[in-house]
């Protein structure tokens, strides 16, 4: 008897038998908890172990079924190679179900359970694999051999159950996350008829409504050059004059780097109660912004890819000035900003 199919018939048997070991010592032998989050990336190696157990366990069954493995219950090798190659398949499936099971923790996933289906049984299996494939074809028919087989059977039989759970499970899974996203759906198709139904100025009070109270005062007054309704501009307005550190917050935003911020501070200044006003102190503020956009100006030019509103910035700038008290480093800053409008620089962005 040739020792080459033999001998490929243990290599192939035995590499599934490694990866099928290893899987399980992967899950401590599916008694560990299925790893979380950011951890979960570590299952790749034991699903690819599980997988080359599966390919490596058919190509094994499939060379013992074409050695005469079943010779005992079919008549052909071809028809024996199918089969037996199938049925190492759907253990190769056990294993792989097992790992599933656990990592997805389904009801009839315990340890118990894994180990028979994911190790003990296919081990029987591959031992059947291995002693067949040593032993002389007239010796498997005898009835030693036949129970042999048909203990060993239990495994594949294991495995359909395991890959019938597994389907069964997919289904389920499928139709309630098909049912998720229809109800989720439904919802945005609602809130969206809610919103549409509401005037501009009840969704921006619902929208402001989910602001912190001292949400920094830039992400209230950034909108206001391009918001072109007034009565939305008074909202933003009127939400950003009750923050509970607004003068500290004003200084910040319109001393700080970025004109677009400043911009918005300076409609603020422009369109807010005069009551709430104070001309002297917010003058040396809006001096400082007239002071930083004439510097970019004469930097950037008066349109840059960044932000291409520093003539409008400028005019409301002067406008703003108007309503507080035209102190010298205002009336100072005004000029140099007047100045930096009638020749700007060359755009560098």
């Amino acid at each position: 008897m040739s020792v080459l199919l033999p001998l490929g018939i243990t290599a192939a048997t035995a590499i599934a038998a490694l990866a099928a070991l290893l899987t399980a010592v992967c899950s401590g032998f599916y008694t560990a908890r299925p790893p979380q989050g950011s951890d979960a990336m570590g299952l790749i190696v034991p699903f690819a172990l599980a997988a080359a157990s599966a390919l490596a366990l058919t190509i094994g069954g499939a060379l013992a079924g074409g050695h005469g493995s079943l010779d005992w219950l079919v008549g052909s090798r071809g028809l024996g190679a199918f089969l037996l190659g199938l049925c190492a398949a759907l253990v190769g499936g056990a294993v792989l179900g097992a790992l599933i099971g656990w990592c997805e923790k389904h009801p009839w996933a315990n340890a118990a359970t894994l180990n028979v289906a994911g190790v003990l049984l296919p081990a029987l299996f591959m031992l059947f694999l291995v002693v067949t494939a040593w032993t002389e074809p007239e010796k498997l028919r005898s009835d030693g051999f036949r129970t042999f087989g048909l203990v060993a059977g239990a495994a594949p039989a294991v495995g359909l159950v395991v890959a019938i759970l597994g389907l069964q499970r997919y289904v389920h899974v499928s139709l309630e996350r098909e049912a998720w996203r229809s109800e989720a759906l439904a919802k945005e198709a609602a809130e969206r008829g809610r919103r549409e139904a509401m005037t501009p100025e009840s969704r921006l009070l619902e929208d402001l409504s989910k602001f912190a109270p001292d949400a920094p005062l830039w992400t209230l007054v950034a909108g206001l050059p391009d918001e072109a309704n007034a009565s939305l501009r008074a909202i933003w307005i009127e939400r950003a004059l009750q923050h509970p550190n607004f003068e500290s917050e004003l200084q910040g935003t319109l001393t700080c780097d970025y004109a677009v911020y400043r911009h918005g501070c300076v409609m603020l200044l422009l369109e807010m109660p005069a009551e709430r006003l104070k001309p002297d102190v917010y003058a040396d503020w809006l001096a400082s912004d007239a002071t930083q956009t004439a510097a970019d100006i004469r930097t950037y030019g008066l349109v840059t890819r960044k932000y291409d509103d520093y003539r409008r910035h400028a005019a409301n700038t002067e406008r703003a000035a108007a309503r507080l008290t035209l102190t010298e480093p205002l009336r100072a800053a005004l000029a140099e900003l007047r100045d930096a409008v009638a020749h700007p620089g060359s755009a560098t962005e």
